[in-house]
């Protein structure tokens, strides 16, 4: 139920957005993350680790709506890229890729994601109880965004999702993936 005038566990409700969202994230999301290995990036909005030859990110995006106390809202991302693909593309082709990223999605396109309290695909700072806002927050990221980010950080299983996805304009990198792993069988049959 949406409730403006309800100010109950409210975190830092004197900041801006710009500076609330980071500091939320910093101070609740990422000290869990920390333990598994991830590091934030200065700007308090990006955690990363990195597993093998795959970097893990979990980035936050801000709604362009954000204002002052009226709406103070962001989404969790998720995305895998591949650690020395740019390198390893120049070389093979002779030019730069137009990014590393090997797969990722916002929050919203993962399944079993808990939508409570993610309205409009955004958690809402201003609108909602931000102690119950980081909990799900957190419980998502560990039962549903960690277990989606490991499973495109192991060559069988990226293969395997990024077959099953159907997302066709991946082809290209999913076959450089192959090559990579000298598999040139599943290569020729993408």
């Amino acid at each position: 139920m949406l409730n403006l005038f309800n100010k109950k566990n409210q975190l830092y409700p004197e900041l801006s957005p710009t500076e609330r969202i980071p500091k939320v994230i910093v101070e609740f999301v990422f000290p869990s993350l920390e333990k598994e290995g991830f590091k934030i990036l200065k700007s308090g909005l990006s955690i990363k680790r990195t597993v093998r030859i795959f970097n893990q990110e979990i980035w936050f995006s801000k709604s362009k709506w954000n204002i002052e106390n009226g709406i103070c809202a962001f989404t969790p991302n998720f995305s895998v890229s591949i650690k020395g693909y740019n390198k390893w593309h120049k070389f093979e082709y002779g030019e730069n890729p137009m990014n590393d990223v090997l797969f990722g999605n916002s929050a919203n396109y993962i399944d079993s994601w808990n939508p409570e309290l993610f309205d409009d695909n955004d958690y809402d700072l201003a609108k909602e109880d931000n102690k119950r806002i980081v909990e799900l927050l957190n419980q998502n990221i560990e039962n549903v965004g960690i277990p989606y980010l490991t499973t495109l950080s192991n060559y069988d299983s990226t293969v395997k999702q990024l077959i099953e996805s159907e997302h066709y304009y991946l082809a290209p990198k999913m076959i450089d993936i192959c090559i990579i792993n000298e598999d040139f069988r599943t290569a020729n049959n993408v």
